[in-house]
């Protein structure tokens, strides 16, 4: 069962301190936004201060100086071009950096504020977190708890005007299926591999696919494969839904390329 916590007034400033410590640490950080439930007055929540740094560029960055502070690196864990960093065991303090042009920082702060400024909505929430908590969780249950919560955040952020695709990995079921269908109806020849949905597969890197997800519809799949890893060049794969964008297609294609680019590690498994 996953356990909330009542809405603590404290959360807010645990946020300003850790925010102050960090960006003296890392100059490199643009700004650091509050979010998640502890960034939402009045939300129960995970007592768990998420935090989303902005950078410029992924080249520039180098963990050791957060590391200093108290946090544990660990690539990106299963969020593509993000990087996470959490106060070891305890895991009560998660840092999310993302580039200053990448679509989920406005998605992650347009769900916050979505949530602040709306009671019914906020109370919607609350409710689904509060039945999900007590809900029977399967193998991973932090993923089940978060992939059960996206159809809500989904709608909410429609609601709001986002209007922006992202890079994801497919976790759902549905996801899943439809990023298969796409990638074998336009490579029937190629004999791609289930889809890993074991965090410790996920971890390794040594395979991946990706969705284009446009508010819960799938417009585009990816799949990409290192032949000698970290160092080779992946063989990348590209599928389109017939009613994609050019404008979507070569978002994705960017988002990807860097991806690629970017990741020349392993990070340590984390149980």
């Amino acid at each position: 069962m996953i356990t909330l916590t009542p809405y603590n007034e404290k959360w807010p400033q645990e946020f300003e301190h850790l925010r102050a410590k960090y960006m003296r640490a890392m100059p490199l950080l643009k700004d650091i936004h509050h979010f998640g439930s502890t960034a939402v007055p009045g939300l129960s929540a995970k007592p768990i201060i998420d935090m989303l740094a902005v950078i410029d560029h992924f080249q520039d960055f180098d963990p050791h100086p957060l590391e200093k502070c108290g946090l544990q690196f660990a690539g990106e864990l299963y969020i593509p071009l993000r990087y996470h960093l959490s106060n070891g065991p305890e895991k009560t303090v998660h840092l999310h950096i993302f580039e200053k042009d990448d679509p989920q920082v406005k998605r992650n702060l347009t769900f916050r504020d979505s949530l602040r400024n709306n009671a019914a909505m906020r109370n919607a929430y609350a409710d689904l977190k509060k039945k999900l908590s007590k809900a029977e969780i399967t193998t991973s249950r932090f993923m089940d708890y978060t992939r059960h919560k996206e159809s809500f955040i989904e709608s909410c952020l429609c609601t709001a005007g986002f209007n922006k695709p992202t890079l994801v990995r497919p976790l759902t079921d549905a996801a899943q299926t439809t990023v298969k269908d796409l990638l074998n109806a336009a490579f029937p020849a190629v004999d791609f591999p289930p889809i890993p949905n074991d965090r410790k597969i996920i971890h390794r890197f040594t395979q991946n696919f990706f969705a284009l997800n446009y508010l819960g519809d799938i417009k585009g799949a990816a799949y990409l494969a290192w032949p000698t890893f970290p160092k080779g060049n992946p063989t990348t794969w590209f599928a389109y839904a017939a009613d994609t964008s050019e404008e979507h297609k070569k978002y994705f294609e960017a988002r990807a390329k860097k991806w690629a680019d970017y990741i020349t590690y392993v990070h340590p498994i984390l149980d």
